[in-house]
């Protein structure tokens, strides 16, 4: 089996909750996946080797290539700024393009897959398997903001690449050309992009095995 490496970011909260980023690099030579141009992303190891927090995995919800995005809640308390995290049964899908969250029973395809950009080391691509679009986010002079929705998947597309920057077993899906730009979603609603840091409560998912 071929070794790939897996990039990710672990990010710190602070007083202020500003972010601050510290790269973390992991090796994904024994995770017993297949690997190939659209190869597995987040495995169960490699999220264990950032946390020791297992139950932010349920095994075999979904095929072993193939991961659910689970929002979650996440605030800090007290002094020490403990951090807190609540899953929800909120799952982020696609339905005709509009990237939203539904409950489990709900509809809609929850199951996703991470896929390898164009000249990319990274797995910075998530494709709605279900719908076969990917998450796309590209700017909107109007709105003064990037806008995201499901899309044609274009590996040579710099509007369909993030990043996983992760802290204490929760995800940000940040994009990476539009780079202080983070997926929102509430729950019940519309994918939104928000500045990571101001919404920094509201950016957190669970990658989901």
């Amino acid at each position: 089996m071929s070794s790939r490496t897996l990039h990710f970011r672990i990010h710190q909260v602070p007083i202020n909750m500003r972010v601050i980023y510290a790269p973390l690099i992991l090796a994904a030579s024994a995770l017993g996946l297949a690997t190939s141009n659209t190869a597995d992303a987040l495995p169960l190891d490699t999220i264990k080797a950032v946390s020791n927090e297992t139950e932010t995995v349920v095994k075999g919800e979904f095929p072993s290539n193939q991961w659910g995005l689970q929002r979650l809640n996440v605030w800090t308390s007290g002094d020490s700024e403990a951090f807190h995290r609540e899953p929800l049964d909120q799952w982020v899908t696609v339905w005709g393009g509009v990237v939203n969250l539904r409950c489990r029973n709900c509809g809609g395809g929850r199951a996703w897959q991470v896929m390898q950009s164009e000249g990319s080391n990274d797995y910075d691509m998530l494709r709605n398997v279900q719908d076969n679009l990917c998450l796309d986010a590209y700017w909107s002079n109007d709105a003064g903001k990037p806008l995201v929705h499901g899309y044609q998947c274009q590996q040579y597309n710099s509007n369909q690449r993030w990043e996983y920057s992760r802290y204490n077993s929760a995800t940000m899906i940040r994009h990476k050309v539009f780079w202080d730009w983070c997926l929102l979603i509430y729950p019940n609603g519309d994918a939104t992009m928000a500045n990571c840091a101001q919404n920094w409560n509201d950016v957190h998912f669970n990658f989901v095995a």
